[in-house]
């Protein structure tokens, strides 16, 4: 077993990977397609479940675009990161030389991620915009000292880099808040106008994981998922808009999920989605069988390939099929730096699962016995047919949605995924890709019909007293009540 691999879990900063020599398996031939196929969209929005590669594969992007802004033109620190690194990525060859003369440090970048957007209430979660977009005009301070800049461009840069500096932590007061949720409206308009301003050159926005909040707000002690929704449809608006600024470059963004009716992209049609089963993106995120094949001869791991299969695979993205990579890169790292080779739950460890939890506690409240005779059967390994169903917004969660709509939104965020032969289109068949899911689901089964759960358990003890009474008459009819 090879123990030279190194491994940074958790680290999805490219430049981090490639400087400190651990392994990457290349997706860098997916930047043609997206800057120089004759299909390249304007502004793209890929739909991957969480923990898939999204945040790296957006981070290599700007790497390779952004262009050094003390010096336009030097490409130093591209040619180091992804041609002169020992590492032959696709990237580096001949066939993408137009591509890294035309493309590559050539524009000014703008980066956001929202993951960690949350709070108990709305002001708490504005509170962490701000501290991203201190954080991001940190970046570009050297702005207000440029020359090629108006006064009045200079004092809205200083006004929205001062206040989320130091009043982030005020947003209890109504004022501020009202005032915050103006910056989070107008903020990436107005740096990316400047940046225009001072390069001449159209500017990249990416926008990682834009549809965290919206979560987070449904689940927050005080939900605020209407208050949230329009923040984040003012970032697009003032970003994306159908007849964009003239310095807009491209848009590219990330989640694992695209809204529907709500749209936070109503006003922004020139998006196009790229969905898990969308060509030709299928492989850019996730592990495909030849990549995880050549990871486990790497590591000495190949005799561990079924058990990897059996635990990591089963997703399909398109006619791919797919393992996850945090759980592949996290199994290998433990087989070859930890105690044990045997293949564990990673994944399931990085969320707290609160959508299985909010459509069961509904079921239950709703007595409806249907819902949870169906995850049953996915627990049992069994497939279920479903109809495909848009998404529409996630407070419909709390109030309850069809087990169509729901499975929809598992297949989206990587809970269950298409069963071999089943159509990616209108009526489709569903079943769970694997025993790390499994285990998912298992556990919340433990809880659902365990003694922790006073729901269920105060009424399998109600059953149980009614029985030992001889009244089955009465445990007949209560259980009918029931379902």
């Amino acid at each position: 077993m090879s123990k030279d691999v190194l491994f940074l879990t958790g680290v999805e900063d490219f430049s981090t990977i490639i400087e400190k020599k651990t392994y990457y398996i290349d997706k860098t031939s997916y930047l043609k397609e997206l800057f120089m196929s004759t299909s390249e969209v304007m502004n793209a929005l890929f739909i991957r479940p969480r923990r898939f590669g999204k945040t790296l594969n957006m981070n290599m992007i700007k790497e390779f675009c952004e262009l050094n802004y003390q010096n336009p033109g030097d490409k130093s620190y591209q040619q180091k990161l992804f041609i002169d690194n020992g590492r032959n990525l696709a990237v580096a060859t001949d066939e993408y030389k137009e591509l890294r003369e035309k493309v590559m440090g050539e524009f000014p970048v703008i980066s956001i991620s929202f993951r960690g957007v949350e709070g108990s209430y709305f002001y708490e979660a504005v509170s962490k915009i701000l501290l991203k977009i201190s954080s991001l005009y940190e970046k570009f301070i050297f702005l207000r000292e440029s020359k090629l800049q108006t006064k009045e461009q200079i004092e809205a840069f200083s006004y929205i880099y001062n206040f989320s500096t130091t009043k982030n932590t005020k947003l209890f007061k109504p004022e501020y808040l009202a005032e915050a949720k103006q910056i989070c409206g107008s903020f990436l308009s107005t740096l990316a106008e400047m940046l225009f301003k001072e390069y001449q050159k159209k500017v990249l926005v990416i926008i990682d994981e834009y549809d965290v909040p919206l979560q987070k707000a449904v689940i927050a002690k005080e939900p605020y998922y209407d208050d949230m929704l329009d923040i984040i449809k003012q970032i697009s608006v003032s970003t994306f808009k159908q007849n964009p600024d003239p310095w807009l470059y491209k848009g590219i963004v990330s989640g694992c999920l695209r809204i529907a009716h709500q749209s936070v992209f109503t006003d922004a049609n020139n998006f196009t989605t790229y969905g898990m089963n969308r060509e030709p993106y299928t492989g850019f995120f996730g592990f495909t069988k030849d990549e995880t094949h050549k990871l486990l001869d790497d590591c000495g791991l190949s005799d561990k390939e079924n058990d990897v299969k059996e635990w990591y695979d089963g997703y399909r993205f398109g006619k791919k099929h797919i393992y996850c990579p945090w759980s592949l890169i996290s199994y290998c790292d433990e087989a070859l730096h930890g105690s044990t080779d045997k293949p564990q739950q990673f994944w399931v460890n990085t969320s707290g699962n609160d959508l299985i939890t909010m459509f069961t506690d509904n079921s239950m409240e709703a007595h409806n016995a249907e819902n949870i005779d169906k995850l049953q059967k996915l627990m049992e390994g069994e497939n279920v047919d479903i109809s495909l169903m848009e998404f529409t917004t996630y407070p419909d969660l709390r109030v309850g949605v069809s087990f169509d709509v729901f499975m929809t939104l598992m297949l989206h965020t990587g809970y269950v995924t298409f069963a071999e032969g089943s159509d990616t289109i209108d009526k489709v068949t569903l079943r769970i890709p694997n025993q790390e899911v499994l285990y998912c689901f298992n556990k919340k089964r433990e809880l659902l019909f365990g003694e922790n759960n006073p729901y269920w358990y105060n009424q399998t003890l109600s059953l149980v007293d009614l029985l030992m009474a001889n009244k089955t008459d009465e445990a007949q009819a209560y259980q009918k009540y029931r379902r």
